[in-house]
């Protein structure tokens, strides 16, 4: 049993503690929120057995194996540093990092403490994704004509964009996901899920591009990212101030592969020209995190087996990739999160 503290007490970390209660291979011990009210709460409904509003209560508690993070952004690296420091495996909520330094100094860490630390990225373990990979991966190899391309779609009108009009009226603090000091915006907010599909499906672009609409406080809040292949080319658009109905598709020869949901990947079908269309994934889960969860286990409690070693370098390389193309992209729409720069 991996016994388990969490930080954030949003409704990604009550989805992780109800995914980790069906895996039966995690237990949460301890909850950590800068609220003790809230910490409580979450506390209270999930039975766990203490709640705090003290980080070190659960860093330094020796029956706790694992730090779950899903604080704001620009808090990620300091926690987990903390965590790491601290002896404890660490799972964080993707985006995992501000940046490709910090990604760097965490995990030479990590390894420096023989420690495992995993990017929260819950679309790629499933097993809905695992299909559509092979999927793509034989259309593509059986395919008589060129390969041209992709184009992935995901506006999710925020809560928090209302509140965010109001506070730039009012010349008042953004809330985080719409701020520079959290490392907030569209792309790291929702343009990350699309980036991990693009580079794990097609490698490593030539070239990187993101067309940025902003907000006044110079937060991404619409763009479309433009990835150049060699051969083809990968379109993304993103927005957190407008929904979209679009789904994401990809083309080969005479026949579109429609992915619904780019974040869960939740439904995939296959339409031919003539209009002939096939569902082939439409698996729905009882929680999305379940089968990233179970991966994450089995590195942890298998860490001596070469498989799950592989596996571990697998997700550490693309983690990687990851942030260094959302740092290229972000450089390219003039994004940065030194608000010093920002004057």
């Amino acid at each position: 049993m991996i016994n388990v503290g969490t930080i954030g007490t949003s409704w990604i970390t009550e989805q992780f503690i109800k995914a980790s209660q069906l895996t039966n291979l995690y237990k949460i011990k301890g909850i950590y929120s800068r609220s003790a009210y809230r910490a409580k709460d979450i506390a209270t409904i999930y039975k766990t057995d203490y709640y705090t509003d003290q980080l070190n209560n659960i860093l330094f508690d020796p029956e706790i194996d694992l730090i779950y993070i899903a604080s704001p952004n620009s808090m990620h690296f300091e926690q987990a540093m903390q965590a790491i420091k601290a002896g404890k495996h660490v799972i964080i909520e993707k985006p995992m990092f501000s940046s490709v330094e910090e990604w760097h100094q965490a995990h030479e860490e990590a390894k420096r403490m023989n420690v495992f630390i995993f990017e929260g990225a819950l679309h790629i373990h499933t097993r809905n994704y695992r299909r559509m990979k092979q999927l793509v991966q034989n259309k593509i190899k059986a395919s008589k004509q060129p390969f041209l391309g992709a184009n992935f779609n995901f506006g999710q009108y925020s809560s928090k964009y209302v509140q965010y009009r109001e506070t730039m009226d009012n010349h008042q603090i953004a809330p985080n996901v719409f701020n520079l000091e959290f490392s907030g915006g569209a792309l790291m907010d929702l343009g990350v899920y699309p980036v991990y599909v693009v580079l794990d499906l097609f490698g490593l672009p030539q070239s990187v591009r993101y067309n940025a609409q902003k907000g006044e406080n110079g937060v991404d809040i619409f763009g479309t990212i433009l990835f150049i292949y060699d051969q083809f080319q990968v379109s993304i658009f993103i927005s957190k101030a407008v929904h979209s109905k679009l789904t994401s598709e990809i083309y080969i020869d005479d026949e579109t592969i429609i992915v619904h949901d780019v974040s869960r990947i939740s439904k995939v079908e296959l339409i031919n020209k003539e209009g002939q269309k096939a569902d082939v994934i439409d698996y729905k889960p009882e929680n999305y995190m379940y089968d990233e969860l179970m991966n994450f286990a089995d590195v942890i409690n298998n860490s001596d087996s070469i498989h799950q070693k592989v596996r571990f370098e697998d997700l550490k390389q693309l983690s990687l990739q990851v942030a260094q193309t959302m740092e290229l992209l972000r450089k390219s729409a003039n994004i940065s999160f030194d608000t010093e720069e920002q004057k």
